[in-house]
């Protein structure tokens, strides 16, 4: 039978597609990029989050007044209708059928009002034949995507491993500088200690380039954003066949890489010395998984030296705006999911319905049957 998850599922999938709209209107205000990561997370948290708040502050609602996905509720009535037989010579058939039939129902009288019809949906049928293929396709690629998150951090713990280690120790924060045995870019990344992967060639560049450098990594290390990417692994493990997340992904990157740049540009206090040190450092190298290297990726580096050589203007009162711009998404996301939910629940609840008709009928080889003993044994959430 289908249960809550499929409906939650496909609702953030739905809610995560709004608030990357909205999320997109408002990055033509030019923010900073600290606001768009915060407006990016948020899209990300209030899409996963908004089901579960809406069900709990509406789950004492009658499933009348509002039906909720994530709640267990018997079969609207309504969607019964859909099987009651047409007047006529078709009501007058199923009567005949239910008054001959042995053991037709349990009621004290049998009721026209009661019959349903089954009616062969080949649609429905199509997705019931394949619902278990469909599960184990998104179970499969869950389990893909855990495992190559295990395996990347596996990786970088083997990296830590087989490193030469150095000490390094800036104000009350102390970082281990990796020596990997083979040439890597220069990049960063966070585990039970914070790591700067280098080489010693870049011993021998100038100290306010080699500062820059660090300051980079140090940013992305004081981010946090090691363990963005690993939230990230793990949200792909559901959200695999969903084109936001690769959006969502991509964009994150780019504002880290963003934040990072302004971090190291206030600290060294040369705006062009850094973006010349940005092309200085081009490579196209491979870097290891959840580690920030500082030699941008050739399509990255035209944004990145652009936006540090254009950086956005600020908005007088930009934290009130910054404020509202919140406020407006959360509400977005959440209003679409008041309205989204029941949709949701009642295509699910009609093919819920259609499942158990048809494997009645298969089970039984029947076409009529009684609506009220079928809902009271099969739809009653207080009789399983």
């Amino acid at each position: 039978m289908l249960n809550a998850f499929p409906q939650y599922l496909l609702l953030t999938y739905l809610l995560s597609v709004v608030g990357i709209v909205v999320y997109l209107l408002f990055t033509l205000a030019r923010l900073s990029a600290r606001t768009q990561k915060r407006l990016l997370v948020g899209v990300v948290l209030t899409s996963l989050s908004a089901p579960f708040l809406l069900d709990k502050a509406l789950g004492n609602l009658n499933s009348e007044t509002y039906q909720l996905c994530l709640h267990s509720h018997p079969i609207p009535e309504v969607l019964f209708t859909q099987y009651c037989p047409e007047s006529g010579s078709e009501m007058a058939m199923c009567i005949e059928i239910a008054r001959n039939a042995e053991h037709f129902c349990n009621c004290p009288r049998i009721s026209q009002e009661n019959l349903l019809l089954y009616k062969a949906n080949p649609t429905y049928d199509l997705l019931l034949a394949n619902q278990n293929a469909i599960i184990y396709l998104f179970g499969l690629a869950g389990a893909a995507a855990l495992a190559v998150l295990v395996f990347r951090l596996l990786w970088l713990v083997m990296l830590v491993y087989r490193s030469q280690k150095q000490v390094l120790q800036i104000g009350k924060q102390r970082y281990v500088l990796l020596y990997p045995p083979k040439s890597m870019p220069v990049c960063s990344f966070r585990l039970h200690r914070s790591y700067i992967v280098w080489h010693r060639s870049l011993d021998f560049i100038s100290t306010s380039e080699r500062e820059a450098i660090l300051w980079h990594e140090i940013s992305h290390l004081s981010q946090k954003d090691t363990w963005y990417k690993v939230a990230l692994g793990l949200l792909q493990t559901v959200w695999l066949f969903n084109p936001v997340f690769y959006f969502v992904k991509k964009e994150l990157e780019c504002l880290n890489e963003f934040i990072a740049d302004e971090f190291a540009v206030s600290r060294v206090g040369n705006v062009q010395a850094y973006a010349a040190l940005l092309l200085k450092l081009k490579t196209q190298q491979r870097q290891p998984q959840f580690a920030h290297s500082f030699a941008p990726k050739g399509s990255m580096l035209k944004q990145r030296i652009s936006r540090l050589l254009f950086p956005p203007t600020p908005k007088r009162a930009g934290n009130a705006l910054s404020l509202l711009f919140t406020v407006a998404l959360f509400f977005s996301i959440l209003s679409i999911a008041y309205f989204a939910m029941p949709g949701i629940a009642n295509q699910f609840d009609k093919v819920k319905l259609y499942e158990q008709l048809h494997l009645q009928n298969k089970q039984t080889g029947k076409a009529v049957f009684c609506k009220s003993c079928l809902a009271k044994n099969a739809f009653d959430p207080n009789n399983r």
